[in-house]
């Protein structure tokens, strides 16, 4: 079988306590083009840790996963309110890139998003409640690091979690990353993949 040459691969739950900075390190230091993007909750991110990650920002890009990141935070939401709570999360070092909790969105959610400039990551077609709206580019991912073994695809856009607990999490998958995803490949952010200039 051979091994995936072109990968996009996102994370969830990047804070100051759950970073998995030093996994990443490894996947770093074994793929030579690596590159990840990280879903941050802005709550749970203080100022001096987004000064210390800086340094990693070589492979590392920085998007928003909500607010407060609780499951339904953005799933009801009305305009103003989801407007509010993204323009207050949005750090000067993210990209305008959104994954909701739970992957819950609302119309309105949508709307505010596609207003502010972001680009939005979406579960899968055969999970979401709410398609995207027209005008809107989002990133979907077409696999998870349960189905690594079985992928098939020239291109992986996979999606997992940073905290050790997650059944999805980076910590648990480093060696059969390493088995299916060539050495070699190459490596995109999301908001390259679906070019987008910050």
């Amino acid at each position: 079988m051979d091994k995936i040459k072109r990968v996009c691969l996102t994370l969830d739950d990047f804070s100051d306590e759950i970073n998995a900075l030093e996994v990443l390190d490894r996947f770093h230091n074994y793929f030579f083009n690596f590159k990840v993007t990280v879903f941050a909750i802005p709550t749970r991110c203080s100022p001096e840790f987004f000064e210390y990650v800086k340094k990693y920002f070589l492979y590392l890009e920085i998007a928003q996963h909500g607010y407060l990141h609780y499951v339904d935070e953005f799933g009801n939401s009305g305009y103003e309110k989801a407007r509010h709570l993204i323009k207050k999360g949005k750090r000067e070092d993210m990209v305008k890139g959104w994954k909701s909790p739970g992957w819950k969105t609302s119309k309105d959610t949508y709307k505010a998003l596609k207003d502010l400039g972001y680009w939005v990551a979406v579960n899968t077609k055969k999970y979401r409640e709410i398609e995207p709206p027209e005008g809107i580019k989002y990133y979907e991912h077409n696999c998870t690091f349960d189905g690594l073994k079985e992928f098939q695809g020239e291109e992986l856009k996979i999606q997992g979690h940073i905290h050790e607990a997650a059944k999805d999490s980076v910590y648990r998958h480093f060696k059969v990353f390493e088995e299916v995803v060539d050495r070699d490949a190459e490596f995109l952010f999301a908001s390259e993949l679906l070019q987008v200039k910050e």
